[in-house]
């Protein structure tokens, strides 16, 4: 298996430092990092912001996550927006999934309060916070499943309305013309 020797420059978008790490990959790792490095701009930086400006949390929250959005990897001579990939997938998994990603949420600040209790907090944490979070996540995917499937169901009915009505005014009316 051939190696190929990287050069990865992380660049903290806060304190603009930059911090250098040496990796020595197989040829099949990099030939995957410029796959994912062709599809990187798939969505535009501006509209990642625009889609974090539009969403319902504070401007702290906001102002963080465009910040998280300017996190880069420099591989080789190549730049990876490795913060924006990470905001793409999130914003499409909670637009996709909503429920599921409040359920993720509430499970993990659930299992991520057992840390306060005394002494063994966090040991009991360690343990009661993956399964909330599985727990939050699953129960999350479900509602989605459901509320998906009774949205398909919706449409269908309304479609078998909307030709019925169209049946009944043909009836009526003799063909329809397009306007």
């Amino acid at each position: 298996m051939e190696i190929k020797e990287v050069k990865i420059i992380v660049k903290d978008p806060i304190s603009q430092k930059e911090e250098v790490i040496k990796k020595k990959i197989s040829i099949l790792a990099w030939k995957k990092i410029e796959e994912i490095l062709e599809t990187q701009d798939i969505v535009p930086k501006d509209k990642i912001i625009y889609a974090i400006q539009n969403l319902k949390i504070p401007a702290e929250a906001k102002a963080i996550l465009v910040k998280i959005a300017d996190i880069t990897l420099t591989i080789g001579n190549r730049v990876i927006s490795i913060g924006k990939r990470i905001l793409e997938l999130t914003l499409y998994f909670i637009r996709e999934f909503p429920n599921a990603a409040t359920g993720a949420v509430v499970g993990l600040v659930i299992g991520l309060a057992f840390n306060f209790v005394p002494w063994i907090g966090h040991f009991v944490s360690s343990i009661v916070t993956p399964l909330f979070l599985a727990l939050g996540l699953g129960i999350g995917i479900l509602r989605d499943i459901r509320e998906r499937s009774l949205r398909e169901k919706i449409k269908r009915d309304l479609l078998v309305d909307l030709e019925r009505v169209e049946q009944e005014l043909k009836k009526q009316f003799g063909p329809l013309r397009e306007i």
